[in-house]
């Protein structure tokens, strides 16, 4: 039996020897396979790595060539357009040269030829005005003459005007002025305007009297003789203190045709042209003011307790911030503004409130 167990034993282990040998046989083969295809795995490696290398050169190669020669391309178009850009330029300039050119002599003939009609015009104006002067200077020598030769007369005159005869002449002067200037500009104007300022002082008392609504408030029928440009004569009297009126605005008082109502705060009183507007009462004159669509010429007077406005007038003998005192001439009448005929537009306030000035005149 141990013999048995023995060969059987050594028969397992000749397998097992076998087997191994075998084994062993069979890894170096397969190593030997392995190494061999590594080798060769590797040698192609190398070859495709190689050949991708060049690959990778040549087509670098490539595309710069290709980028080369269109960046040559493109420097020669660049070249070629530079080239014909500046022709261009330059011929540009040329032609803007030759225009600018022809322009500036244009211009400097046309200003040569302005500059020729101006001095034709100057030398003309010169000649008319040398003539105008010549004219004139003839003139006030032809004028002077007569004077000249009147001067003794004329110092016997002056030697003779002393004192009260020269205080009289002087005031008869200084009273007609005004109406002899405008006689001497317009004479016929000036009859027309003396008959219409009679006929409208004539007509407005007549409508007044005919109304017969302000019959109480009337004052006596006026003496006319006056005349236009010029009070009636009648001078002005201040009323004595603590009657609670005031004084009138003109003399002689009569009203025109508006009286006070809504829509119309004041009343017209008639007047002729130039005659003296008075101050109602004492006070600082807070306006002279101009109004070509409403109240023309006008003056406002305010004082303690009265406002006053006088409107329409001619011109104006006070200014702003002068203080008058009742009865004093602070205008003379007319029909500047929005008006149909000479009046004076009288307006009165008494602490701030309109009052119709009818009732708050004192009528004598």
């Amino acid at each position: 039996m141990w013999d048995l167990l023995k060969w059987l034993w050594g028969k397992y282990l000749r397998v097992y020897a076998w087997f191994g040998y075998k084994y062993t046989a069979a890894i170096d083969v397969i190593d030997n396979i392995w190494t061999r295809v590594v080798a060769r795995v590797s040698a192609y490696y190398g070859y495709a790595q190689a050949f991708a290398i060049a690959l990778k050169d040549g087509i670098r190669a490539y595309a710069r060539a290709i980028v080369q020669t269109a960046k040559n391309v493109i420097w020669n178009w660049v070249e070629t357009a530079k080239t014909w850009a500046w022709g261009w330029a330059e011929a540009a300039k040329g032609y803007a040269s030759a225009i600018v050119t022809t322009a500036k002599n244009l211009v400097w003939g046309w200003v040569e030829y302005a500059k020729g009609l101006a001095w034709g015009w100057v030398e003309t104006a010169k000649g008319v005005v040398w003539g105008w002067v010549e004219s004139a200077k003839t003139a006030v020598i032809n004028w002077a003459k007569p004077i000249v030769q009147m001067y003794p007369w004329i110092t016997d005159v002056l030697n003779w005007l002393t004192g009260t005869k020269r205080a009289r002449v002087d005031d008869l002067t200084g009273t007609n002025y005004p109406t002899l200037t405008t006689f001497m500009r317009d004479p016929i104007g000036t009859v027309f305007a003396i008959l219409k300022s009679y006929f409208i002082t004539f007509f407005c008392f007549a409508i007044a009297y005919g109304l017969g609504t302000v019959e109480a408030t009337l004052p006596s029928w006026p003496t006319f003789g006056g005349g236009a440009g010029g009070d009636p004569g009648i001078d002005p009297s201040p009323l004595p203190p603590g009657t609670g009126k005031i004084g009138k605005p003109v003399i002689p008082l009569y009203i025109s045709g508006y009286t006070f109502r809504a829509g119309h705060r004041a009343v017209d009183f008639g007047l002729v042209n130039g005659q003296s507007v008075f101050a109602s009462h004492s006070g600082v004159v807070e306006t002279v003011g101009w109004q070509p669509a409403g109240l023309g010429l006008y003056v406002t007077v305010r004082g303690s307790d009265w406002w006053t406005l006088y409107a329409h007038c001619q011109g104006a003998d006070v200014a702003q911030g002068q203080h008058v005192v009742t009865g004093q001439r602070i205008a003379s009448g007319d029909d500047t503004g929005m008006s149909t005929g000479p009046h004076l537009h009288f307006v009165v306030k008494y602490k701030g409130q309109y009052k119709d000035p009818v009732d708050v005149i004192g009528l004598n």
